[in-house]
């Protein structure tokens, strides 16, 4: 027969024939298979349709129920009728039925979401078996099922993570990690709404970096960045970490919210930020904070959130009109049920608004100070003259319309004497004012809100039209009724001049009108967008003008904005509309030319940029040679999105550095897998810089008139493994570039100098020349940081003589004669090395305090074969002898280079033929050779 057992519990599972899943799930539920197959069943059928009626009609006969030959025609249809159909009907119910039963509590298994039980078939089941097929399918079906619920979980928790990084990323701002303008406005409301229920102040700061353009443009976006990152970690540590919660509200701004806090308690954190972040930055930054507080009801919390963040911006503003530096605050006090600021001019007793500042800032601004002002009778004064020098034009009304006082800047904008409006009635102003509603339907409408707000036009008396915006706001007295009305002009044409200004501010260059880095990305993602929709291209230049930094630096910012003015009008020389030209930084441009993607007119452009830089620029009795390095990228050819193009035509801009100065350079792929590469290798070079893989070496200088060893010139030296070097030509360029060579020159002179100390404590005495770079020489403190190696090794300057080259001079002209007249008068030796193969110029033997001429390898390599190298050597050689100048031959490898030199007057010599460069230790036990052995020829 069939059965089919049904087994709860995890404990009663099959060893074998089982669709499994997660056997330790609580809920798992499995079903027994068959335990007969086809064969079985078969047999069974044989034993109930022929084994059982033949014994049953055996047995009948025997006993005498039926007799042979007789009534068997009768018999066996009854009996098959009442014996054999009811087993098989019984034995049916108990296969097929319980067989379904067991199907059904499987499906009903499935419809409750339980998607871990399935049928243990065992060892017996068939393929053929119709049931067991069935039953293997709903059990593939079950394990289905639960694979693919646990993907679709997997995908809604991947879903809600992601969606909760953008919910924290939309209100987070992504350079200071602070809350960004959105979720201010969203939660300050819902601030305001709590401390109208809780009846509660509610403070808030408004913070403005002073001069943060300036110091954008000046030292770059990320010494930009940095400041804003530290001032976001001095509002992180100012403010109490319980309840205040710190803003970025956009650029240079940030605002905290400071709920169920007075005026008070929030001037005191503003004080505490301003020290904070004054220790925490370096230089003259300084920081503009206005605090406003206020107390809401439930009622009006709504509509007064604007004016608590229009009175702290205003107070923002009024510090950094006197020149920034300070913390200006006010209080919206007196607040009635009906939300209204209470004020009743000129009483004394009635006065709820009270604005105030530190003593410096109303020292400065009402000339007296803020404890004169709040004594006695001299409240009268400060709210006076607080209320003139306000730049809004305030009126004073009365609840009957008359005119009870008015400000300086309200008299300008009506164009009337104090003595025409006082005690006249509002109806002779109001027919001035365009499209007004008479006064009484506008009281109507005050009642309930309690202010109204529009723009309108004012008839002056000169016939002149002037814009103005008009806030009149309900004045309520302690006792909640009704005193008179404030009314604020604003003259809208001043309004959208300051916005314009802000604007120009925030898009332009402030020295040379041109769009700056702000304005040039978002018209650069505009012009993706348009060429994207309509197949278009165009291309971006970038160029970096070199040197002037360290011009701006020797010769002041006066002198250097000046030079920037002549270079950015020649740059619009070569482009012209719809060409954008724009500032990118303190000494780089940015363009983007339209429907322009033609190599032969990038190149065209990139010539004529170099052309304009080959003429001087006179300022101020100077003259400047600049030169520059461009680079260029197609769209879409290069890159297909913003930052990618500049990033790309950025590569090209350097490469075109590498290449030389005034050079142009247009980007293809293989540059930015250059780029890639030099990156790996500056951050090889970074550790192993710091993890001690960087030396120094000493090549000897042989003085050939006494024959001893004068000198030494200190060589770098990279060693990666014991015995296994990078030279010097596959890393320095790279250092260059990425400026790890100051960490570099810095590193060798200082174990120059310590060295050059220790050997002469053994007495040896020995000149050690130390080279230096370009980008050491333009580092505008450079000679005082020589000075501090020389005092920290102790190093006599007279034994220590640096050595630049002649490119370097060329390059560098202005500032390299400052900076080496500087370390010359501190007592050091200055060499020309490598003389002869870059921009050679007697003049600058004579402009330059240059004391060792050092003749260049390529010179000395072909003789005392090559007549050009004879003649050349020995004029240089004559020269420098006529001049007082020591003259040093690099590179000489053979006795008869050696001889030569010897035979043209030359001081000294240096090269393979006398020693390689050796580290410390192995130079001296040369030195202590050389001087035992009695000299070069006596070693040989």
């Amino acid at each position: 027969m069939l059965l089919f057992n049904f087994v709860k519990g995890f404990t009663q599972s099959s060893s074998s024939g089982c669709v499994r899943s997660e056997p330790q799930e609580q809920d798992r539920r499995v079903f027994k298979g068959l335990r007969l197959g086809i064969t079985g069943r078969f047999v069974l059928f044989l034993v109930i349709v022929v084994l059982i009626p033949m014994v049953v009609t055996s047995w009948m006969i025997e006993s005498g129920y039926l007799m042979p030959g007789k009534n068997l025609y009768i018999a066996i249809p009854l009996f098959f009728l009442f014996i054999i159909i009811p087993i098989a009907r019984l034995l049916a119910h108990l296969v097929i039925n319980r067989d379904l039963e067991t199907i059904n509590q499987f499906c009903t298994e499935i419809k409750r979401g339980n998607y871990t039980v399935y049928f243990d078939l065992g060892n017996e089941g068939e393929a053929d078996d119709q049931f067991i097929v069935l039953l293997r399918n709903l059990t593939w079906m079950s394990h289905n099922l639960k694979t693919r619920q646990e993907k679709n979980r997997t995908r809604i928790k991947k879903v809600q993570e992601q969606y909760s990084s953008m919910e924290v990323k939309a209100r987070t701002d992504e350079l200071t990690c602070l809350y960004n303008r959105g979720y201010f406005e969203t939660l300050l409301l819902s601030k305001a709404k709590e401390a109208a229920v809780g009846k509660e102040a509610l403070s808030l700061i408004f913070i403005d970096c002073d001069k943060f353009k300036h110091i954008n443009d000046t030292h770059g976006h990320h010494i930009g960045d940095l400041l804003l990152k530290r001032l976001a970690e001095s509002m992180r540590s100012g403010i109490r970490t319980n309840c205040d919660i710190p803003f970025r509200f956009g650029g240079d701004e940030f605002a905290i919210l400071l709920p169920g806090t007075d005026k008070e308690l929030a001037v005191d954190v503003a004080n505490r930020i301003h020290l904070l972040f004054r220790d925490n930055t370096v230089g003259r930054t300084t920081l503009s904070m206005g605090v406003a507080s206020c107390r809401f009801d439930e009622e009006t919390a709504e509509t007064k959130v604007a004016e608590l963040v229009r009175a702290a911006d205003q107070q923002a503003y009024r510090v950094k009109e006197k020149g920034g530096d300070g913390t200006c605050s006010i209080e919206l006090t007196g607040l009635t049920e009906h939300g209204n600021i209470s004020l009743d001019v000129f009483t004394p007793q009635k006065v709820a608004l009270c604005a105030e500042s530190n003593k410096k800032y109303c020292k400065d601004c009402l000339g007296i100070s803020i404890d004169e002002a709040m004594a006695g009778n001299q409240i009268v004064g400060f709210v006076h003259a607080l209320v003139n020098q306000s730049v809004d034009g305030i009126l004073f009304i009365d609840r009957h319309g008359f005119v009870k006082g008015v400000n300086q800047a309200g008299l300008k904008m009506i164009g009337s004497v104090s003595g025409e409006v006082i005690g006249c009635n509002w109806n002779t102003f109001k027919s001035r004012f365009d499209k007004l509603d008479c006064f009484e339907n506008i009281r109507k409408r005050l009642l309930k809100p309690g202010h109204w707000r529009g723009a309108v036009w004012y008839d002056m008396q000169n016939g002149s039209r002037l814009p103005l915006e008009l806030l009149i706001t309900v004045v309520r007295s302690s006792s909640g009724n009704i005193g008179g009305f404030c009314i604020q002009l604003r003259d809208l044409i001043e309004i959208k001049s300051r916005d314009k200004k802000l604007y120009n501010l925030a898009h332009y260059d402030n020295l040379t009108g041109l769009p700056n880095r702000n304005l040039f990305l978002k018209k650069l993602k505009q012009a993706v967008i348009q060429n994207e929709q309509n197949d278009g291209h165009f291309v971006v230049f970038r160029f970096h003008i070199e040197n002037f930094r360290h011009i701006k630096e020797i010769f002041y910012s006066e002198s250097g904005d000046l030079l920037m003015r002549q270079v950015t009008e020649r740059i619009k020389t070569v482009f012209h509309l719809p060409a954008t030209v724009a500032r990118y930084g303190d000494d780089e441009f940015s363009v983007l030319v339209a429907d322009s993607h033609n190599p032969v007119v990038v190149a065209q452009l990139s010539q004529k940029l170099v052309e304009l830089f080959q003429a001087g620029f006179y300022v101020k009795g100077h003259e400047f040679f600049l030169t520059v390095s461009i680079g260029s990228a197609v769209f879409p050819l290069d890159a297909q999105n913003a930052e990618k193009l500049m990033c790309n035509a950025g590569v090209a801009m350097f490469r075109a550095k590498q290449e030389g100065k005034n050079s142009a350079c247009m980007y293809v792929k293989e540059l930015g897998e250059q780029v890639h590469n030099r990156y790996a290798l500056c951050k090889r070079l970074r550790r192993a810089l710091q993890q001690g893989e960087i030396s120094v070496w000493y090549q000897p200088q042989i003085d050939i008139k006494r024959g001893i060893v004068s000198g030494v010139e200190a060589l770098i030296r990279w060693e990666t493994e014991p015995g296994k070097f990078i030279p010097p030509t596959e890393f320095i360029a790279v250092a260059e570039e990425t400026g790890i060579i100051l960490e570099l020159g810095h590193f060798v002179l200082q174990e120059a100098c310590k060295q050059s100390v220790s050997w002469f404590e053994e007495g040896i005495d020995l000149q050690m020349s130390v080279n230096i770079s370009t980008r050491q020489l333009q580092q505008i403190d450079f000679a005082a940081s020589v000075a501090r190696v020389i005092e920290e090794t102790g190093m006599d300057p007279a034994r220590l003589e640096l050595e630049v080259t002649e490119t370097m001079m060329m390059e560098n002209q202005d500032v390299a004669d400052v900076l080496l007249w500087k370390i010359k008068n501190m007592g050091i030796g200055i060499a020309v090395d490598d003389f002869g193969s870059g921009y050679s110029s007697l003049a600058y033997l004579k402009q330059f305090p240059f004391g060792t001429l050092k003749i260049d390898r390529a010179f000395v390599r072909n003789l005392p074969d090559d007549a050009d190298d004879i003649a050349i050597t020995s004029t240089i050689i004559t020269i420098a002898e006529r001049l007082g100048m020591t003259v040093v031959a690099e590179g000489v490898e053979t006795i008869d280079q050696y001889c030569f030199f010897k035979e043209q007057g030359c001081d000294k010599v240096q090269g393979y033929l006398f020693s390689k460069a050796q580290p410390a230790p192995d130079l001296t036990q040369f030195l202590l050779q050389w001087k035992t052995s009695g000299g070069f020829f006596s070693m040989l």
